[in-house]
């Protein structure tokens, strides 16, 4: 990875949080910096996060025109600019690197949040980036810890040391079906399976078509009520402020996708590049260990199923709605970023968990079947079409 300063990493989101001493340090150029941004409404403001008692202010940047007050028109950190790296936040300059502590050390890998990684992956190995890594290390403020005990389900508990050689065999089913995302996804179920103890090919029930259309149906409509209820929760627009929830929308126009365009969902990508981006996108998803991210293993791998599924139907509205059949690359990208944006998301992630036994059912109990229904699954369409405008 190398960075392309495509700037889009500081739009569509608050950057933040911004440390106490990082503020104060920039506190002797603050006029000088709101002449430069333009700024009419200050560089800095608080936001309360968490809830209870634990409840607290954080302070964020803020925004202009959909990005980040700091960032100019040559698509540059005024601070950075200005007054070197080390003036600006901290979570800038880890971005889009993430540490991750695990019982045998730390693990290096990136956040699927930087929109221009499709042209960022052709840079440096991060695996040369050693020296550099080193140091952007001291800034963490808090490490993540991946827990010595991984529960592989509900009842099946193993040791890190397992669930790293099962990490290393998943990273080895994406190399070897490179051309075919939909087969890394069932390799990294049936070794999952394995682990378990459980024949990846025993049958499921609930596997013909009615069964898993209503099922399907059934978390498409819950989703949407989570959509919306998660809307009206945050949403605000007046005077003083506005909480931007779009992004939201981008799930509820995939969703509603799913089943409809389900024979393209539940095809491979077309392109070459397109399916290089899926496995370099997977390595960086297990070597960040998402999966531990999740209560149990088969929770994780449904959770990766679903994001990629949801996501391909989201690459398939994207192309639509700019009258495109054929999908880009940028769409695929596009897509990642916005379901891990939202799979990461504490606050998404806090109502979409009561979805997790539908989402285990469909798109890991009953995914090979969910992944062979193809056209099936969709009713099809026999009313006219006419395109007006």
């Amino acid at each position: 990875f190398t960075c392309t300063m495509c700037g889009s990493c500081c739009g569509g989101h608050n950057i933040g949080p911004v440390a106490v001493d990082i503020v104060q340090g920039l506190s002797d150029v603050s006029e000088a910096l709101a002449e430069t941004t333009g700024t009419e409404k200050g560089l800095f403001f608080k936001v309360p996060v968490g809830a209870g008692g634990s409840r607290e202010e954080q302070v964020v940047c803020h925004s202009s025109g959909g990005s980040c007050v700091f960032l100019n028109e040559e698509r540059l950190c005024s601070i950075h600019a200005a007054y070197g790296p080390e003036k600006k936040p901290r979570v800038c300059r880890l971005f889009p690197y993430q540490f991750i502590a695990t019982p045998k050390g730390i693990a290096v890998s990136l956040q699927m949040e930087c929109r221009g990684f499709n042209e960022a992956r052709a840079g440096k190995p991060v695996i040369e980036q050693e020296a550099e890594l080193r140091s952007l290390l001291a800034l963490v403020p808090s490490l993540r810890r991946v827990r010595p005990v991984i529960m592989l389900d509900g009842l099946t508990p193993t040791s890190y040391e397992v669930y790293e050689g099962l990490e290393d065999a998943m990273h080895a089913a994406i190399d070897e079906h490179t051309d075919d995302p939909l087969s890394a996804l069932l390799a990294m179920r049936a070794l999952t399976e394995t682990a378990r103890g459980v024949d990846p090919d025993a049958p499921c029930e609930g596997t013909d078509i009615a069964s898993l259309q209503g099922d399907l149906d059934e978390l498409v409509d819950a989703l949407l009520q989570t959509v919306g209820a998660l809307h009206r929760h945050y949403q605000r627009d007046d005077e003083q402020s506005v909480v931007h929830t779009e992004t939201l929308d981008e799930l509820a126009v995939a969703a509603m996708g799913v089943r409809p365009d389900w024979a393209r969902v539940s095809r491979p990508l077309d392109r070459a590049d397109q399916r290089s981006l899926f496995r370099e996108v997977m390595h960086h998803h297990l070597m960040g260990k998402e999966l531990t991210n999740s209560r149990t293993l088969v929770l994780g791998v449904a959770r990766t199923a679903f994001g990629w599924l949801v996501g391909k139907a989201l690459m398939v509205a994207r192309a639509r709605q700019v009258k495109r059949r054929h999908l880009v690359t940028q769409d695929v990208m596009d897509a990642v970023v916005v379901t891990n944006f939202l799979l990461r998301n504490v606050g998404f992630l806090s109502a979409f968990q009561r979805h997790d036994q539908a989402v285990v059912s469909l798109f890991y109990d009953r995914l090979p079947a969910l992944l062979a229904a193809g056209g099936e699954l969709a009713d099809p369409d026999r009313r006219v079409e006419f395109y007006k405008f």
